[in-house]
């Protein structure tokens, strides 16, 4: 336990010894001279210097870097910035992991034997490597997609898998240690090729999903931004836009398919209409050709007509599938399209239910419930992600516009910030506090001292104003800025600060000059959050104000003092900022 300091101990000592170790703490490696210098006991210098951990100067031994994360946090970030710097050249990422991929799933499938050791069921190890490989593959690439958010890349992606898989079994047949004729090697070639041509369909169509979703999911992190925007940031684009209308530098437009497109033209007449048009026109083909169906007894492609009768299926499939993606594409959004989907479903399923000569009612019966449900069911995805895309297409085109300095959407973007920034238009009492000869208060004190005494200073002011229901707009070393909704609150919020000031001098403040204040108030309407306003007439004015009050006194502008009826106030002979100032006659409690 450290002594105590003997009773001949000065206060004013300790602190000199304390203010020589914090801008020279080498020095406490000499108690003895320390306490020579000060004039204070060396037992108690040497307690006091072994009490107080001093920054060790020494570097980290590499044994502490190794116990902690700055390492395994470095290589993490090399990785993600190579990753993305990968990322950057899509054709070669997609190249380089394809190869790998399907490299490594070969390479199992030639180093299994030929009575490999089964685990977890029949399945062996290679077995678990091959799909691991081809999961991880396929993960890596989806990364790519979502975050490109780009269609054509899970196009590209699956041209350049479909290659590298018939490359590679190639490489397979051909190294395979036997005597293979072309044919033997073009045979198998062939059915891999004609295999893969199918499989790369839902790669494609799964990457364009993914690819969709981080565009959307891009487009989304984008509004909320744009949402987040502080006032000085809409400012800035505000005159960024003037600035690019006013040069008049406007590139030529190009029509966006959206617009201009054939399904486009039709669509805007009704979306509604046409889709149960053309829904109805799908619905009776079909029902037409299962009575020719029943009538001729043209089950399967035994004939040219039940050949036909199954293309003309396929046809109606492929009709009804860009049906749905139309009218995603252009209801307008997710929620009409899954509304118009739901129309198409009810009114098509109540089509089979009408009796229909040769067939009867083919809608009767759980079986075709269930399966409307389920195409309805499946309507319902196409329609949602092709809404998606319209929305997605839209965003595009117009940050296209906008790069292109379109005259009519700059001057829309224009608009929508002034709407922005005067939304928020309100009356707003503005007092401003000021302690008077701030600047020698701080040169007289230790900067502990006067760094501890002015923050408790803007504490004990703030605890005040937020009694009254007032709000802390900017706070200085000296002085702050706070708001309030009226001017009475304002006005006895300033009377406590004036008041207490005496209790916060001789209970909290550690400085030897005690705070004396000085508060200007003035009333009128802010445009926008004020808390996000940097430069308000208000706020200037009630500064001027602050700066004419008396030490210990509160002057408000007119406006303020009118909103006070039951108050006194002598008037100034000069106004401020073209406004009469008054002085408040009681300005304490």
């Amino acid at each position: 336990m450290p002594p105590e300091a003997p009773p001949e101990t000065s206060f004013e000592a300790a602190s000199e010894l304390l203010r020589h170790l914090r801008h020279r703490p080498a020095d406490a490696n000499d108690p003895r001279a320390l306490a020579e210098k000060f004039g204070l006991p060396e037992s108690l210098v040497a307690a006091v210097v072994a009490g107080a951990r001093r920054p060790d100067p020494t570097p980290p031994t590499v044994l502490n870097r190794k116990l902690t994360l700055e390492g395994p946090r470095r290589a993490v970030k090399r990785v993600r910035e190579s990753s993305k710097r990968f990322m950057a050249r899509p054709i070669v990422y997609l190249t380089v992991t394809s190869g790998l991929g399907v490299g490594t799933v070969f390479l199992l499938q030639r180093m299994e034997p030929a009575k490999p050791v089964a685990i977890l069921g029949p399945l062996s190890i290679y077995d678990y490597g091959t799909a691991t490989a081809a999961l991880l593959t396929l993960i890596v690439q989806g990364v790519l997609y979502y975050r490109r958010g780009m269609a054509r890349y899970p196009a590209i992606g699956g041209l350049v898998m479909w290659l590298v898989v018939v490359f590679a079994w190639t490489l397979n047949v051909v190294f395979s240690g036997r005597n293979h004729s072309t044919f033997d090697i073009l045979g198998p070639v062939f059915l891999v090729a004609m295999g893969g041509t199918f499989l790369a369909t839902p790669y494609i169509a799964g990457g364009t999903v993914l690819a969709l979703l981080g565009a959307y999911a891009r487009t989304c992190r984008i509004d909320r931004q744009d949402e987040q925007m502080s006032r000085a940031d809409l400012l800035d684009r505000y005159f960024d836009l003037q600035k690019r209308l006013e040069k008049g530098d406007t590139q030529q437009r190009v029509a966006e398919w959206l617009e201009t497109s054939l399904p486009a033209r039709i669509f805007r007449r009704g979306v509604w209409p046409v889709a149960l048009v053309g829904n109805f026109a799908i619905e009776s083909i079909e029902l037409l050709a299962s009575v020719i169906q029943k009538l001729t007894g043209a089950e399967g492609p035994t004939n040219l007509l039940g050949a036909t009768l199954i293309v003309l299926q396929i046809g109606l499939f492929a009709g009804r599938l860009m049906l749905w993606i139309t009218v995603g594409l252009f209801a307008g959004g997710v929620g009409r399209a899954i509304a118009v989907a739901t129309g198409l479903a009810v009114t098509g399923y109540l089509l089979l239910c009408l009796p229909i000569p040769v067939i009867g009612s083919p809608g009767l019966g759980m079986v075709a419930l269930a399966s409307a449900l389920f195409t309805m069911l499946i309507s319902y995805v196409v329609v949602g992600f092709s809404a998606l895309a319209a929305d997605v297409q839209r965003h595009n085109a117009r940050d296209r516009r906008l790069a292109g300095n379109d005259p009519a959407l700059l001057m829309a973007e224009m608009l929508r910030i002034q709407w922005r920034l005067a939304e928020a238009t309100s009356n707003v009492c503005v007092m401003v506090v000021d302690a008077a000869k701030s600047a020698q208060m701080k040169a007289e004190a230790d900067p502990l001292t006067a760094e501890y005494s002015f923050r408790e200073y803007q504490e004990w002011m703030a605890e005040i104003i937020a009694e009254f229901g007032g709000e802390v707009t900017a706070t200085v070393g000296d002085g702050a800025i706070f708001e309030f909704s009226d001017c009475e609150a304002a006005f006895r919020a300033a009377r406590r600060v004036h008041t207490d000031l005496d209790r916060f001098n001789r209970e909290i403040n550690r400085l030897a000059t005690p705070f004396r204040l000085r508060i200007g108030m003035h009333i009128g309407e802010v445009v926008g959050d004020i808390n996000e306003v940097q430069f308000t007439e208000v706020i200037d004015i009630a500064a001027h104000v602050q700066g004419a009050a008396p030490i210990g006194g509160i002057a408000v502008t007119a406006p303020v003092a009118s909103c006070l009826v039951n108050e006194k106030f002598i008037p100034l002979a000069d106004p401020i900022d073209n406004h009469p100032v008054l002085i408040a006659v009681e300005s304490t409690e």
